[in-house]
């Protein structure tokens, strides 16, 4: 009984602090923020999470587990692995990009450098264990081919918030897999994942992922 509490509690504070970051952002968004919505101490809240960073590594795993159960149900795999990935990518993109609940929290990714950092590391360790490498020289291959193509594409995504230019996810998710084929020795017919999404499927399942997220 006790356990069941404590995960409803943690449940409790995380959907809080998501609708916290939604409304002020991450990076303004504080321990007592939380606390003081919730109605508790905030030595409760670091209690279940202890480091900051944790509720940005907990939306963002959340979100990777949502997206590719939809891709999944909605039989859009294609049986390659790293295709399915680059497929969860561009709605990731998609989401963060034009969702107005991300308004804040994509500045918040793509103007720290160390904000940058742990969600790309997250990333790296949420793809890993998603196409479940055990061959080390290829997990650090994967790793290295994240990292480049994902810390340039933040970049990018930062300069054109700053100079109010257009971002365009399928641009960005294209250059990734280009990128990441050219690493990783893969053809580049892959290049145009982007084909499999229609954006009224988008938009619905965009819905459906913030209810599960934020409600």
């Amino acid at each position: 009984m006790g356990k069941n509490k404590n995960i409803e509690e943690h449940n409790r504070l995380l959907k809080i602090a998501f609708n916290l970051f939604i409304e002020k952002g991450y990076s303004k968004t504080s321990f007592q923020d939380i606390a003081e919505m919730a109605n508790v101490q905030k030595a409760l809240v670091q209690y279940y999470f202890p480091h900051k960073e944790v509720f940005i590594n907990l939306f963002l795993s959340q979100s990777l587990d949502v997206i590719s159960d939809f891709i999944k149900n909605s039989d859009l795999e294609i049986g390659n692995e790293i295709n399915n990935l680059y497929l969860i990518g561009y709605f990731e993109f998609w989401y963060l990009i034009n969702d107005k609940n991300m308004e804040f929290l994509k500045y918040d990714i793509v103007s720290s450098r160390q904000n940058t950092q742990k969600v790309i590391a997250m990333v790296v360790n949420w793809a890993l264990k998603y196409i479940n490498l055990e061959n080390e020289k290829e997990a650090r291959e994967i790793t290295d081919a994240i990292t480049i193509s994902m810390g340039g594409a933040f970049e990018y995504v930062y300069m054109c918030l700053t100079t109010s230019r257009a971002v365009c996810p399928k641009y960005i998710v294209e250059k990734i897999v280009l990128v990441m084929n050219t690493m990783l020795g893969f053809s580049t017919a892959s290049t145009h994942i982007c084909e499999f999404f229609e954006d009224e499927w988008l938009i619905e399942k965009t819905t459906e992922l913030n209810k599960i997220i934020f409600e």
